[in-house]
């Protein structure tokens, strides 16, 4: 995995905006900020076998290190999504479970990633929005049903 940072860019950071951390993957990027106190990540691209592993690390990285707030992937750029991807979900989700104030939101309107995890039943484990304003609206309110 190559991290591109970009925390101390002022086009990116000033008066009410929090730094942003874009991390280059090998078939996607991630850009990860703190939206309203919660993680906010935006992944634009494919989510394979060679991707998912460095999102597993900072999906990781973000559950051990934030405090309070849900995890919000906004996933709606994402053009190719595989198994592989899907357990990073999961993952993400069982690291979440010792933390019952927080949860992984997956912001999807349609795409391959709704799509994916509709076929394999897992889209009644995490909490769907259909926008990021909806995810952030939402944040901290409800929670999906999930995996036990």
């Amino acid at each position: 995995m190559t991290a591109d940072e970009h925390g101390g860019d002022p086009a990116r950071t000033g008066p009410g905006r929090d730094p942003e951390r874009v991390v280059a993957l090998e078939t996607a990027t991630v850009t990860n900020r703190l939206r309203q106190g919660h993680a906010v990540l935006t992944v634009t691209g494919e989510l394979d076998v060679y991707s998912a592993p460095g999102l597993r690390d900072l999906l990781t990285e973000l559950i051990e290190t934030t405090r309070g707030g849900d995890l919000i992937c906004d996933m709606s750029q994402v053009r190719f999504f595989d198994s592989t991807s899907v357990g990073v979900l999961v993952g993400a989700h069982h690291r979440l479970r010792p933390h019952p104030e927080r949860t992984l939101r997956v912001v999807a309107a349609d795409g391959p990633v709704r799509t994916t995890l509709h076929l394999t039943g897992l889209d009644r484990t995490f909490h769907w929005c259909a926008s990021l304003q909806e995810a952030l609206h939402t944040a901290g309110t409800t929670r999906p049903a999930g995996i036990p």
